[in-house]
């Protein structure tokens, strides 16, 4: 599992410091903060060597509330601790430690949209389960209405469960935040389930005007063309596809970035 190196646990650790409630600079204050400091570094050092050994880092987490009451909310703070950790889980792709680390910083904190959001993502594309991610989505989407990326995956969620009318709204209201290729890309998806081909065709090209590097949109556009009868362009969309990537007709689109 990747580790971060001393220098970045000790600079995640100083930014704990700076969320003291205004204390004054006095000897105890910096005993306090330095004292918080360091016990979360070493906690998190621990959690990102074995992210999945809760039960007795639970202990050792429980440790850390007297030395940083004075200093900071203590449930928030474990909740990033926790977070940090899935964080690593998944860039090494352990997917249950991932998911196990982000239930804990939710039960911590459950005012936090991030860790939802990517234990939804693990629910979904990995675990298949559709209805439990767009439950932690639609949580994720109260707490932070402008981040757009959460608006994608539960359009997502909505088709793997056979709505993609509201996958479309979804996409549409991801789009209303940000308009990005990824946003065009999955509202085309939304309208080609929908069997709307003119529109997603639109969609799909709006996507690409752009990035016009993204080999699976180039697939999608395809299909939507062979669908709306245009298959000499169809066949241009593919072969483009295949051009930017060679293994794009075994490619998922489903799947965490």
């Amino acid at each position: 599992m990747p580790r971060l190196s001393w220098l970045a646990l000790l600079g995640f650790a100083a930014t704990l410091v700076l969320l003291s409630a205004g204390l004054a600079p006095t000897l105890k204050s910096r005993q306090l903060q330095t004292t918080c400091a360091r016990q979360a570094r070493d906690i998190i050092y621990r959690l990102l060597q074995e992210p999945a050994q809760t039960e007795e880092l639970d202990k050792t987490l429980a440790q850390i509330a007297p030395a940083c009451a004075e200093v900071t909310a203590s449930q928030a703070l474990l909740s990033n601790v926790y977070f940090q950790a899935g964080n690593q889980a998944w860039q090494a792709q352990q997917w249950d430690a991932a998911a196990a680390a982000y239930r804990t910083s939710i039960a911590r904190d459950p005012g936090q949209a991030m860790p939802r959001r990517r234990l939804a993502e693990i629910l979904l594309y990995r675990d298949q389960q559709p209805a439990a991610a767009l439950a932690q989505l639609q949580q994720a989407q109260v707490l932070a209405p402008h981040e757009s990326y959460t608006y994608m995956v539960m359009a997502h969620a909505y088709a793997a469960l056979n709505d993609p009318e509201h996958g479309l709204q979804a996409a549409e209201q991801a789009l209303a935040v940000a308009k990005t290729p990824y946003g065009y890309m999955v509202q085309g998806q939304m309208l080609a389930a929908l069997a709307r081909w003119p529109e997603a065709i639109a969609s799909l090209r709006a996507s690409l005007a752009l990035d016009d590097q993204a080999a699976v949109t180039y697939l999608l556009l395809g299909n939507a063309l062979q669908a709306n009868g245009e298959t000499d362009a169809a066949r241009e969309a593919w072969a483009e596809a295949q051009r930017r990537d060679p293994s794009i007709q075994d490619a998922g689109v489903h799947s965490p970035p």
